[in-house]
């Protein structure tokens, strides 16, 4: 799954469309949210010693590292 983020970002710059990126994140990131709080009380000791709020963002988060890996990676890549 990390490789896969990664080409995501490697082609967003590629495809000179880095505001796609950022849009999907925060489209995948709304839906996210709205999901967790629909079913809040269904899994709510699921996610313990966080809450589904908190692991969501810290997610969230996390899943920008490699896509910004990747847009660095095609930066260095093109100027050589």
């Amino acid at each position: 799954m990390i490789i896969m983020i990664l080409l995501l970002g490697f082609c967003a710059r590629f495809s000179n469309r880095p505001a796609v990126l950022i849009a999907g994140n925060l489209l995948s990131f709304a839906v996210s949210y709205y999901y967790t709080k629909t079913l809040i009380g269904t899994g709510e000791g699921y996610f313990k010693p966080l809450s589904p709020d908190t692991l969501l963002l810290i997610v969230s988060i996390l899943n920008l590292i490699p896509q910004g890996i990747g847009l660095r990676l095609f930066r260095n890549h093109t100027k050589e």
